[in-house]
């Protein structure tokens, strides 16, 4: 799994690995159970491996969604390796029901979700009195339930891999601006999959909101996504009333195997580097 989801659990679980201290068990959703490749710890697919019963939950889309989150498998997979600890990371929706599951009190049971959107998602709200370790993401949500009165909910945030992602030394930073021309710039970056449920016209209109606000800031927003899926970015542009030059975006030259960072052009546009019209968006080979 690539998503965010995904990266955090691998993080965690990388992380407790290394300590040495737990007998770790990893379930992994839309994998068959007995196909998950070699980990070092316990790993298990969400979904049977019974042909006839994946043939009749093929049947009812629901079902079927339902079972790759494990909702065919995880009182098995309970009684089978009988946890200390029981830990969720996924949306909310993916979990209906378990808080009646016969097990789910009898461990400690946790659930670490994302909710980003006011009205609440039903289930989120349901089930708050039925968690009682119950973490989010994002402030926003806790206070949200808050204002509900469920008091218990804490913010915990999407785990990072810091072999990756750390803060650069200025000097590295100073050489980064002056190579894609941005050195006295003030960058707005918005890493995403070009999806139509992401609010793009908002982040836009955001944008030109501050532009105008902050006349004297020479400000670029910096898009790492797909141009040629979801939003037609460029249509969005023109109807703003945003400069093209404002807004770049990450490319890869499959020539000279480069990244640049330019106002958007199209696929295939030239390398800035080597000039060869090889030029294309990151996402298109997996940095989305």
């Amino acid at each position: 799994m690539f998503t965010g989801f995904g990266k955090h659990k691998k993080n965690l679980l990388k992380y407790l690995h290394k300590t040495g201290k737990y007998e770790l068990i990893e379930v992994s959703n839309a994998k068959h159970k007995d196909e998950v490749p070699n980990m070092p710890w316990k790993s298990f697919g969400t979904l049977p491996t019974n042909k006839k019963l994946l043939a009749q939950l093929a049947k009812d889309p629901n079902k079927q969604r339902n079972a790759s989150y494990g909702h065919e498998l995880i009182n098995e997979l309970i009684e089978e390796n009988k946890p200390d600890v029981y830990l969720g990371v996924e949306d909310i929706w993916a979990f209906t029901g378990f808080t009646s599951r016969p097990w789910w009190n009898k461990i400690h049971s946790m659930i670490h979700t994302t909710l980003d959107s006011v009205p609440l998602l039903p289930e989120s709200i349901q089930s708050a009195p039925k968690i009682k370790h119950y973490f989010v993401w994002a402030s926003f949500a806790q206070k949200e339930l808050e204002k509900l009165g469920h008091t218990h909910i804490k913010t915990v945030r999407g785990s990072l891999d810091t072999s990756h992602f750390f803060k650069l030394e200025n000097a590295k930073r100073d050489e980064l601006r002056n190579k894609f021309k941005l050195n006295d710039s003030f960058v707005i970056g918005f890493v995403f999959r070009n999806q139509l449920r992401k609010s793009v016209p908002n982040l836009l209109e955001g944008f030109k909101k501050f532009k105008q606000q902050n006349k004297n800031v020479k400000t670029k927003l910096l898009l790492h996504t797909h141009w040629s899926e979801g939003w037609d970015i460029p249509q969005l542009l023109k109807e703003k009333g945003i400069d093209n030059n404002d807004v770049v975006t990450t490319y890869f030259c499959s020539k000279c195997k480069n990244y640049s960072i330019e106002p958007h052009k199209g696929q295939g546009q030239d390398c800035s580097i080597c000039s060869s019209q090889s030029c294309m968006s990151t996402t298109n080979i997996k940095a989305g």
